[in-house]
């Protein structure tokens, strides 16, 4: 049992990301269903291969979407597909998207009703460094299409763009990640990762040491602020020089970008809540 609203107590069944399609059946006599989640966030990007480069950029977060209800047919099926948070890129290689059996994009279909809801990811997922500059972060998903933030050299990487300013009833779209960054000199971080509500956590950038060459990972997206363990950061944290990037702390949220010839880390898993 849960509550959702007024204090009222109800049923919820939850849904992680899966390589294989899930299912829920319509109780008779219910007509409505009330469901929340997220799509599913993108790995961080590794950084460059060499001794010296730029670190990758963080993974992109998942679209959200708030409680919200759905008309169902009585007694139907419902497939769902949840899918699995984007890996993280190895050294050299830019992050993974989400994947499932709807491909990146999380789906709820009724056997009655055809498609009731979709739930895009955040791709392009965190970019590779390069030699001389930081990998661009993961791009943003959903109804507002927001590019990751850019990749920097001897400055701190762009951060990924905050889409909390933005009042939507059913929720926002997945906000991106924050650019990697190499240092000229001087130590520098990558940027941190964009956020998707003012009470959303993101991941930070990693920092160089004042040694020119040296690479960073920017910050993954946050993802679904209500979904995170207690205290987490939401989107993973961008490795520092040397270091991998941190796989992603709530579902939705994207993967730190790697540092200098480190892998990125994972995105967080897509997720459903379905109360009636």
């Amino acid at each position: 049992m849960g509550t959702i609203w007024g204090g009222q107590s109800t049923r919820v069944q939850r849904f992680t990301g899966n390589a294989a399609s899930q299912f829920f059946a319509v109780p008779n006599g219910v007509s409505t269903l009330w469901v929340e989640g997220c799509g599913g966030g993108s790995g961080g990007g590794g950084g460059h291969t060499t001794a010296t480069g730029g670190g990758g950029g963080g993974g992109g977060g998942g679209q959200l979407m708030k409680l919200r209800p759905l008309a169902v047919t009585p007694g139907e099926t419902l497939t769902i597909n949840v899918p699995t948070g984007g890996a993280g890129g190895a050294a050299g290689s830019n992050g993974g998207s989400p994947s499932g059996p709807s491909g990146s994009v999380l789906t709820v279909t009724g056997s009655v009703s055809g498609l009731l809801m979709s739930l895009s990811a955040g791709t392009p997922a965190g970019r590779t460094g390069v030699l001389a500059l930081g990998g661009q972060g993961g791009d943003g998903s959903g109804e507002r299409y927001v590019p990751g933030g850019a990749g920097a050299s001897g400055a701190t990487g762009t951060a990924g763009t905050d889409l909390d300013t933005v009042a939507d009833p059913y929720g926002n779209a997945g906000a991106p990640g924050g650019g990697g960054t190499i240092s000229t000199g001087v130590a520098v971080s990558g940027g941190r990762g964009g956020r998707n509500s003012s009470i959303s956590a993101t991941g930070s950038g990693g920092t160089t040491g004042a040694v020119a060459g040296q690479g960073a990972g920017g910050g993954g997206a946050a993802g679904w602020p209500n979904l995170g363990a207690p205290g987490s950061t939401g989107g993973g944290n961008g490795g520092g020089d040397g270091v991998a990037g941190g796989a992603a702390l709530s579902y939705g949220a994207g993967g730190g970008g790697g540092g200098r010839v480190k892998a990125g880390g994972a995105g967080g898993s897509g997720y459903l809540a379905i109360y009636y």
